[in-house]
C-alpha cells in the first residue's frame, strides 16, 4: 500500500511540475490514439500518392490500423521500462547469442496441390490490349498521361523511339550519311535510357547495356551490329514486357480509363435528390445567386488592345447584396487574367486537345454534352505551378460558335471557320462525336494565328471554366457604372480602330478660322 501510494504521489508531482508543458498524447489512452491518428493523416500524404488518398473509407481504414495496430503498441513498448532495461541489458551484454535450436517436430508436407489455380482467366470486359492502346490516339493519349503520373513515361517513350529506329536502319540501302544519323541516334538513346546517370534511365539487364555501349563506342559502320545482333531487341522486348504485363493492367483500372470510357465523375451528387419541394424553396436563393456570381469579380482589371488599364473603384455589389457568402454557393471562379504571367499572352505556346464528349447533369437533373479540352504549355519552367501547365476545360457545343462570331466580330473573317452550325435537335452524341476532330484542328489553327496571339477572347475560352456566352451581366463592368453612368464594355484588340483613327487624325489638323 505504501509502495502505490508513493507511486501515485510521484506522478501526482511529476503531473504538477510539467503542467501546460506536458505532451497532449500523455493526457489520457484517448488523448494518445487521437495523437497518433492526427500523426499518421499528416504522414499519408509523404507515403501514398495522392490519388490514392481520393477514397475516404480507405484512407480512415489505413489510419485507423497504423494508429491502432501499429503505432500504439509500439508505444506501449517504448514507455515499458521493463522492455528498455532489458534492451540495454542486452546491448551492453558481451556474452554471444546463442543459435536458435532446430524443430524436434516432423516437417509437414507441403500442400501443392491446394496452391495451384485451376480457374480459367478470363479477360474482363473492358480489355483493351497494349497494341490497340499504341495505335488509337486517343488511349495513346490518355496512358501517356497515365504513365507521367507513375514516373513511367520514359519506358513508352523508349519503345517509340526503338520502333522508328528499326524502321531506319532496316533499309538495306544505307548510306554514309545515314548511318552516321543512325549511329548519333543510338548514342542519344543510350544516354537517355542506359546509361548509370540517365534520369530516364530503364532497368536493363547488365549485359544488354555492355553491349550496346560496346557498339556505339565504335565508328558509325557498327551501328549496323544493332540490327544483326539481340540486344537492342532484347531491350525492345523488356520495355514492351513492362508496358504489357505491368502498367497496361494498372491502366485499364485507373481512373483514367474510366472517365475516358464512362466520362468524368457527377461533381452534384445531391442534384437527383432534389425534390419539387426542394427547388420551389431554394429556387429564390439559386436565382440570387447566380445574379451574384455574375457580378463578383467584375470590378477587375480592363483589358484593351494589349494593355491593362484599371478600374475606378466601385461597389461590389455580390458582397454587399449576400454578405454570408452565400454568392458563391454555385461555385464561381475567379477572373483569369494575363496580367499574372506575361507568358500567357503567347497563346502559340499552347498545345490543344479534345480527347472525349462528355455527358454532364444540370440543376434540373437535363442532361447535356460538352467537348472536354485538354491545355498544354510547353513554356515551362522549373519553378511554374504544375496546375499552369496544363488544364482542363469544358465547352458545349454553342460555346465554340459563340467564340467565333466574337473573334470575326473583333477580328474579321479568319483563314479558319468552323463548319455550319446544325439545330438544336440534330446534336446527338454521334453528331458531337463526328465534329470533335474538327473543332480540335479549329482550337489548334488559331493557336497559330499572328493575330491572336494576345486575344483575350481566345485566352478567356481555354482558360475560364465560365460558360463562354454572349450574356449581358458579365460582359458589363457594373462597380464603374455605379460609380460613373457610362458604361465601358471589354473591348477586344482591333475594335472600334477606324472611329479612333480618324478622331486622332482630326486632333492634329488646325483649327479652322472662323468665318467674318
Amino acid at each position: 500500500m505504501k509502495l502505490e501510494k508513493a507511486s501515485t504521489n510521484m506522478e501526482e508531482k511529476v503531473l504538477c511540475f510539467l503542467g501546460d508543458k506536458l505532451h497532449p498524447a500523455m493526457r489520457s489512452r484517448q488523448a494518445e490514439l487521437s495523437y497518433l491518428r492526427q500523426l499518421t493523416s499528416n504522414l499519408l500524404p509523404f507515403i501514398v500518392q495522392q490519388k490514392y488518398l481520393n477514397c475516404r473509407t480507405a484512407t480512415s481504414l489505413v489510419r485507423e490500423i497504423f494508429s491502432g495496430i501499429v503505432f500504439l503498441p509500439v508505444m506501449d513498448i517504448i514507455a515499458d521500462p521493463d522492455v528498455i532495461n532489458h534492451l540495454l541489458i542486452l546491448f551492453f551484454d558481451k556474452t554471444p547469442m546463442a543459435n536458435l535450436p532446430d524443430s524436434t517436430e516432423p516437417k509437414v508436407e507441403f500442400l501443392s496441390n491446394f496452391i495451384s489455380s485451376h480457374s480459367v482467366n478470363r479477360r474482363p470486359v473492358l480489355y483493351t490490349d497494349l497494341q490497340t492502346i499504341l495505335e488509337d490516339q486517343r488511349l495513346l493519349y490518355v496512358f501517356m498521361q497515365f504513365l507521367k503520373e507513375e514516373s513511367a513515361l520514359n519506358v513508352l517513350q523508349f519503345h517509340l523511339s526503338v520502333d522508328e529506329f528499326n524502321t531506319r536502319i532496316l533499309n538495306p540501302d544505307l548510306t554514309k550519311e545515314e548511318l552516321e544519323a543512325l549511329h548519333l541516334q543510338a548514342q542519344q538513346m543510350y544516354n537517355t535510357y542506359f546509361a548509370s546517370h540517365a534520369l530516364d534511365r530503364i532497368n536493363f539487364d547488365d549485359d544488354i547495356v555492355q553491349e550496346i555501349k560496346s557498339i556505339i563506342a565504335g565508328p558509325p559502320e557498327n551501328v549496323i551490329k544493332l540490327r544483326t545482333t539481340t540486344p537492342l531487341f532484347r531491350a525492345y522486348d523488356h520495355a514492351y514486357k513492362l508496358l504489357e504485363n505491368t502498367y497496361c493492367p494498372m491502366f485499364l483500372q485507373s481512373d483514367r480509363y474510366f472517365s475516358l470510357l464512362c466520362g468524368e465523375r457527377c461533381g452534384n451528387s445531391n442534384a437527383r435528390g432534389l425534390g419539387k419541394g426542394g427547388r420551389k424553396e431554394n429556387a429564390g436563393v439559386s436565382t440570387m445567386s447566380k445574379l451574384g456570381n455574375k457580378l463578383k469579380g467584375v470590378f477587375t482589371a480592363h483589358v484593351d488592345d494589349g494593355q491593362i488599364c484599371e478600374e475606378e473603384p466601385g461597389i461590389d455589389l455580390a458582397e454587399a447584396m449576400f454578405p454570408d457568402g452565400s454568392s458563391n454557393l454555385d461555385g464561381a471562379a475567379d477572373v483569369y487574367t494575363m496580367e499574372d504571367d506575361p507568358r500567357l499572352k503567347k497563346l502559340s505556346a499552347w498545345r490543344v486537345f479534345i480527347p472525349q464528349v462528355m455527358m454532364r447533369m444540370d440543376q434540373n437533373c437535363k442532361y447535356y454534352h460538352t467537348f472536354r479540352i485538354e491545355v498544354q504549355r510547353i513554356d515551362v519552367r522549373d519553378d511554374d505551378n504544375p496546375d499552369d501547365l496544363h488544364w482542363t476545360v469544358e465547352r458545349r457545343y454553342t460555346e465554340f460558335y459563340v467564340l467565333e462570331a466574337k473573334l470575326t466580330e473583333f477580328h474579321g473573317e479568319l483563314s479558319v471557320q468552323l463548319p455550319p452550325k446544325r439545330s438544336q435537335q440534330n446534336k446527338g452524341l454521334a453528331f458531337l462525336e463526328s465534329k470533335r476532330p474538327e473543332f480540335e484542328r479549329y482550337l489548334q489553327t488559331l493557336l497559330t494565328l499572328p493575330a491572336l496571339q494576345g486575344s483575350e477572347l481566345l485566352f478567356q475560352f481555354l482558360k475560364s471554366p465560365t460558360p463562354f456566352t454572349t450574356s449581358f451581366l458579365p460582359d458589363i463592368k457594373i462597380g464603374k457604372m455605379i460609380k460613373t453612368v457610362p458604361m465601358k464594355l471589354m473591348k477586344e484588340k482591333g475594335q472600334h480602330l477606324l472611329p479612333f483613327l480618324q478622331a486622332f487624325v482630326a486632333s492634329t489638323e488646325a483649327a479652322k478660322p472662323k468665318p467674318r
